[in-house]
């Protein structure tokens, strides 16, 4: 016994000392669903497919429905903006004042001279309002235009009237139907003095033009102007008057309205 249990605690698990053979199995254990199982899950998995597909058409079909909306909406929102531009453009034109030149005596004007000083011609201008809403800030405004060549005087005529309304400041009241004048003379200096560079041969005489223009605002600040261009011809004869840039001249003047426009 003692032997045995000596060679018993000196055996190892891997000996075999007893003699017996030992049988080792070594596999996998395979599970398989059921064809019941198998054909359920499928059929889930079909229905998920399209319950997803519906899912995705009724998303997209409601996103296309959205941009459809807001786009709609975005073009009430632009054609009411157009609609109520249009209201506000309609009433503040039929309650705008509308001033023009008195008829009677529209410009008064002096010789045109020329000396070291430059060019000048002394002008007085007259209004009268029109329409049948007061005008502000009623301005008078005039520059002379030399020129032997006029492609730019209806520019020019822009840039006096908007130099007529450039102070927000100035300027007198005109009621519906009453008239007014400039009290006093002023000098009109050139705003340009255009050659013509391509004559040939080169030209020496200039005609002389009278860019004049009133300004004024309506009720809602709105700067508005009436602008004539005059040409100068000779009191005697009604032409043309045409001149040389030589020193210390006097020009005897008459203004004939050539060109009008308003805004």
């Amino acid at each position: 016994m003692k032997k045995k249990k000596y060679g018993d605690e000196q055996s190892k698990p891997g000996d075999n000392q007893s003699g017996e053979s030992k049988v080792l199995v070594h596999g996998a254990l395979q599970v398989h669903a059921a064809p019941d199982l198998v054909q359920q899950h499928l059929v889930d998995r079909t229905e998920d497919a399209a319950q997803n597909r519906k899912v995705y058409a009724v998303s997209k079909w409601t996103l296309g429905a959205v941009v459809v909306y807001s786009a709609f909406t975005l073009l009430l929102v632009i054609f009411s903006f157009i609609n109520n531009k249009i209201g506000k453009d309609a009433m503040r034109q039929s309650q705008r004042p509308w001033v023009g030149p008195y008829r009677q005596l529209p410009i008064i004007t002096g010789p045109i001279i020329v000396d070291n000083k430059g060019i000048r011609v002394d002008y007085r201008m007259s209004a009268v309002n029109y329409g049948s809403y007061g005008a502000n800030n009623v301005n008078f405004w005039a520059q002379l235009y030399i020129a032997q060549d006029i492609t730019t005087i209806w520019e020019k005529s822009k840039d006096v009237c908007k130099a007529s309304t450039s102070n927000p400041n100035l300027g007198r009241i005109l009621f519906p139907g009453q008239d007014s004048g400039m009290l006093n003379a002023w000098p009109a200096f050139p705003i340009a003095i255009v050659s013509n560079k391509y004559a040939d041969p080169p030209q020496k005489a200039y005609q002389a033009y009278l860019l004049a223009c009133i300004g004024y605002r309506d009720q809602f600040g709105i700067p508005h102007h009436t602008g004539t261009i005059y040409r100068s011809v000779g009191p005697a004869n009604g032409e043309t008057i045409m001149f040389e840039l030589t020193r210390t001249q006097s020009i005897p003047v008459e203004w004939r309205d050539w060109h009008s426009f308003l805004d």
